[in-house]
């Protein structure tokens, strides 16, 4: 990725990010997202091209979900390397 460094402000905006209002509400409809298309692979018939496009879209919520972390990680790590 061919971008600036992180720095500590970085940092600082994912954790106020977080704790916001809005986030949370994001968080919230990703999470019934994921549970839906959950149901859906559970409870659906036998298809193998619904069952894998049901299984990208899981794992594409709970990577979208996983984002804030991943970022901290990355922008820790940077930090850690000045």
């Amino acid at each position: 990725m061919d971008c600036e460094p992180y720095d500590s402000g970085d940092l600082d905006a994912i954790l106020e990010l977080e704790r916001s209002p809005g986030y949370a509400l994001v968080a919230k409809r990703i999470g019934e997202e994921l549970q839906r298309r959950r149901d859906e692979l559970e409870h659906s018939e036998f298809d193998w091209q619904a069952m894998i496009a049901a299984r990208g879209q899981i794992k594409a919520l709970k990577i979208a979900l996983a984002i804030p972390d991943i970022l901290k990680v990355e922008i820790k790590a940077g930090l850690d390397r000045e």
